[in-house]
């Protein structure tokens, strides 16, 4: 017998020759990649949008704060280093008139900074420049505080020294070492003090001689004056510190900055 031969589905075969079209109106829905990265370029803009409009203000506390003051206190000790080095110079005798160089606000004494051009040729500023660079240095030494580590360590390489009591039957020989074995190092120590204190009296009479305290027209030119002897002691000592300061902030670690996720 002949077998009847199937009906073939003429509905899937039209399909697949003659696909349906698609509607030409209709667009791909764009991606969330697209609008993040277009927020994330927004915000890119947007920061750095404020820290131009903030630079001065970034700026003001970069050079006010540890480390970047440490360029502003550089620029200070050289000020003050060379006000300090102007009053030696002025002050020794010479037959060529010697002219200020460093500016001092409110005091007129003709001071132009051109005229460290004429300074440097003499043989005498550099007499002074060295006199007090020794005289600052020093100063510079006794102001700075020694650190905690130091002092512990002072302290510890003599504090298991002990000075037995007297004896009153001892020689005098053995008292007299005795009294010498407790006062060791306390020369040294009055020394020191000594160097300094004739330091000080001799900056102190340099910077007097420049800016006088008596017989001054008004009490503003004695405040004036008062305050340039001042600067013009204790200003590059006390740069010199903060700026060693700041240096020191700069080498220290830093902490790790925390990010929040």
């Amino acid at each position: 017998m002949m077998k009847r031969a199937e009906p073939q589905d003429t509905q899937d075969t039209q399909d697949t020759r003659n696909p349906r079209p698609t509607n030409p109106t209709t667009r791909p829905r764009p991606s969330a990649n697209a609008s993040n990265d277009l927020g994330g370029t927004f915000r890119k803009l947007t920061n750095w949008l404020v820290r131009i409009l903030t630079l001065p203000v970034q700026l003001f506390t970069f050079l006010t704060t540890a480390p970047g003051s440490a360029i502003v206190l550089g620029l200070g000790v050289i000020a003050f280093a060379l006000l300090n080095i102007e009053g030696y110079w002025v002050s020794i005798p010479s037959e060529v008139e010697k002219l200020p160089f460093i500016s001092k606000p409110f005091v007129n004494d003709g001071a132009d900074f051109r005229n460290l051009d004429f300074a440097i040729r003499d043989s005498a500023f550099w007499l002074a420049a060295l006199i007090s660079m020794v005289v600052q240095g020093i100063q510079a030494l006794m102001l700075r505080e020694a650190s905690i580590e130091k002092t512990k360590f002072d302290y510890d390489s003599v504090s298991h020294y002990t000075v037995p009591k007297s004896d009153p039957h001892s020689i005098d020989i053995a008292e007299l070492r005795r009294q010498n074995f407790k006062k060791v190092g306390m020369r040294t120590v009055r020394q020191k003090g000594a160097v300094i204190l004739i330091v000080y009296m001799l900056d102190i009479g340099i910077a007097v001689s420049n800016f006088p305290l008596l017989g001054l027209p008004s009490s503003w030119d004695l405040v004036i004056n008062l305050v340039w002897a001042l600067l013009s002691v204790f200003g590059c000592e006390l740069t010199i510190n903060m700026f060693l300061d700041a240096l020191s902030h700069a080498e220290s670690p830093r902490k790790p900055k925390t990010e929040v996720v």
